[in-house]
């Protein structure tokens, strides 16, 4: 392994708290407007030292199956719940890693589904720490 990046939190449930935005999200531009978008950012944990925590909110209502998370040769999988159902534009803590390194470079791909669907999509994004 290149990075010592370690998980330390995994998706929360529904009554975790939102996001209170205070970074600048990337968001994924290359999907077209009418479909899903998701924004990623990251700020430190404020219970947890040394800890990245990872958020994202989505454009619209979506199940989550899982979530692919790619850092140079580290890969994780973030096991969704398709009972639960992510509201659009909310933010939601996604996961914690330790060891996160500025510059670091992520590939989160999500296995989802809009929530009035039952049809599975992928949608990749790049994100930059």
């Amino acid at each position: 392994m290149k990075t010592s990046v370690k998980k330390f939190l995994e998706l929360l449930k529904p009554d975790s708290p939102y996001f209170s935005e205070n970074s600048t999200p990337a968001k994924d531009i290359q999907t077209p407007a009418k479909q899903l978008q998701i924004e990623i950012t990251h700020n430190e944990s404020s219970k947890h030292d040394n800890v990245t925590e990872f958020w994202f909110k989505p454009t619209l209502s979506i199940k989550l199956k899982k979530v692919l998370v790619k850092i140079e040769n580290d890969e994780d999988i973030i096991e969704g719940n398709t009972l639960i159902e992510y509201d659009k534009n909310k933010w939601y803590l996604l996961a914690g890693y330790e060891d996160v390194r500025t510059g670091d470079k992520w590939i989160f791909t999500f296995v989802y589904s809009l929530a009035d669907q039952n049809k599975t999509s992928t949608l990749k994004i790049n994100y930059t720490v």
